[in-house]
């Protein structure tokens, strides 16, 4: 579960910039990615509403019965819709901030790939877990003002996992749903 709050969290931070030609920036230099963050499409405020559907899962190495009971629970708890309420400040801030953080939280997760066009986005990032994991994940999808349609394929490897590793693709859809529950 709290896998899934990270990535619905990490949904907005990972959108589109606008403009008609691709935009492709050096993954390692934070003020361009800042840059691109800062002009691209600013989300509106409001309650939204995360829906994900498990695409394909597969532990290799870890035995079948074994692998069927991860992947149910998996699909069980992406199977569940979210909600959170973007505010007014946090929509206007757009995704600028988010980008720094996310490049300076202790060198954890590194974009590798980081290009936009329109309501398009083509990303790569690869993220270390303090148990020694490594994620390599790969994003793309569209997005507009109300709504992002994210693919993302993970492969992880997992020292403490059968097999060592574990890999998924999942599509997240938020949508924006009214406004903020008071």
């Amino acid at each position: 579960m709290k896998t899934r709050i990270a990535l619905a969290a990490a949904i907005p931070f990972l959108l589109a910039a606008c403009g008609d030609e691709p935009t492709s920036v050096d993954p390692t230099d934070t003020e361009a990615m800042a840059e691109l963050a800062n002009n691209m499409v600013k989300p509106q405020a409001g309650q939204y509403e995360v829906a994900s559907e498990l695409i394909e899962f597969e532990v290799p190495g870890m035995p079948e019965e074994q692998a069927k009971m991860v992947r149910g629970m998996m699909e069980g708890g992406f199977s569940e819709t979210t909600q959170y309420c973007l505010s007014e400040e946090e929509a206007e801030k757009g995704f600028e901030n988010s980008i720094r953080e996310m490049q300076s939280n202790g060198g954890e997760c590194d974009y590798k790939k980081f290009a936009a066009s329109g309501d398009t986005l083509d990303a790569e990032m690869t993220c270390k877990g303090p148990d020694g994991s490594v994620a390599n994940m790969t994003m793309a999808g569209s997005i507009s003002e109300t709504e992002q349609d994210i693919t993302m394929t993970m492969e992880t490897t997992v020292p403490q996992m059968p097999g060592g590793e574990m890999n998924m693709k999942l599509r997240m859809k938020s949508t924006r749903v009214g406004e903020c529950d008071a």
